[in-house]
């Protein structure tokens, strides 16, 4: 049986933002974290956290696109604790663009990190989480719910780790394992402030839309005023991953919560677009 207190839990993109948050907070509810990212050069901040709440974390390396480089970090994890329970994929990229302006690349660089890392992520553990009835717990966000104006290659990629993991659930419940997406309105760290940033100071072949780009600043500022701190999604990743029948979705702000409740019932798509057109002026 598995001690649902000691569970190893491996985490992506721990280097910031909510990975980091998941990676300190599983750790301080005695999970033991092994925490994965591209770029181990960046880890003291991470256990500089972990060191500040008296928890330690096993920094690896990991990067999402690189299917070798997961293998190996698997494989390694499992020769050194001899199990994986749960996987918490929160690696992941953003970019303000759209398809008007952006090549076809721009795109697939947004996919092969926020989809496909995922999957590459997600077929490397299954085994084990077959064996140990683990979990699988998914960082999405309101791109995956609605598709944001400006956003169109990163809703693009969550749209389909939605889409995926609601696929997938069903059979992986058949297996014995858990699926569960935790969905985060703004939170104020990582790619959210990425995205931001990048509605400032927008690239020169986005000047063609640059009233849209400025409503849609206005927009995502009023958004992050009000944003929840990484700490308040990660504590819903630990919840999730203590519950005895997690749920699928989880919604970690009113704001998701309300975005969710509007896209489930609007069968036309009609008050999506009417909001989301709204955010352009």
């Amino acid at each position: 049986m598995v001690d649902e207190k000691r569970r190893v839990v491996l985490v992506t993109g721990a280097s910031a933002g909510i990975g980091l948050a998941v990676a300190v907070r599983t750790a301080e509810a005695g999970h033991r974290t092994v925490a994965t990212m591209r770029d181990v050069s960046r880890e003291d901040t991470l256990r500089g956290s972990a060191q500040r709440v008296g928890v330690s974390v096993d920094v690896r390396q990991l990067d999402v696109t690189d299917q070798r480089s997961v293998d190996d970090c698997v494989q390694d994890v499992v020769a050194g604790y001899g199990r994986i329970d749960a996987v918490v994929n929160c690696a992941g990229i953003g970019r303000i663009g759209t398809v008007a302006a952006d090549p076809v690349d721009d795109f697939r660089t947004v996919m092969e990190t926020n989809f496909f890392g995922t999957v590459r992520v997600v077929r490397a553990v299954l085994p084990h989480l077959i064996t140990n009835r683990g979990r699988v717990i998914t960082v999405t966000g309101l791109a995956g719910l609605v598709g944001q104006p400006l956003q169109e290659a990163y809703s693009a990629s969550k749209f389909a780790v939605e889409g995926m993991m609601e696929s997938f659930a069903p059979l992986a419940s058949k297996l014995g394992v858990s699926v569960s997406l935790i969905v985060p309105g703004a939170v104020h760290s990582g790619v959210p402030l990425q995205l931001h940033a990048e509605l400032q100071n927008p690239r020169e072949e986005l000047q063609p839309y640059s009233e849209l780009v400025r409503g849609c600043l206005t927009r995502n500022t009023k958004e992050m005023g009000a944003a929840e701190p990484p700490r308040a999604v990660a504590d819903s990743v630990v919840a999730t991953l203590s519950a005895r029948r997690p749920p699928f979705r989880v919604a970690t702000a009113p704001l998701a919560i309300r975005t969710a409740r509007t896209k489930l019932v609007d069968l036309d798509g009609a008050l999506i677009q009417r909001m989301t057109t709204n955010w352009l002026r």
